[in-house]
């Protein structure tokens, strides 16, 4: 079994949808993706601006196979 690691900025649309045809030009097919994006944001979740929550929050959705 093969596994490939690449670095990807998630909320970057136009490189998710390129690394996702990089990926089936090379295997054929995209089997799993482990998202391990993360920003730090210190504080309480009632100390954070919507802003700051709606930035962290965002790279934790979960997609099925559409994006919105």
């Amino acid at each position: 079994m093969a596994v490939s690691l690449r670095a990807l900025d998630v909320t970057d649309e136009a490189a998710v949808l390129r690394e996702v045809a990089h990926v089936a030009d090379r295997h054929g097919r995209l089997d799993a993706v482990v998202n391990n994006a993360g920003r730090a944001a210190v504080g309480t979740v009632e100390s954070l601006t919507l802003v700051t929550f709606g930035q962290r929050w965002s790279l934790q959705r979960v997609y099925g196979k559409r994006r919105r």
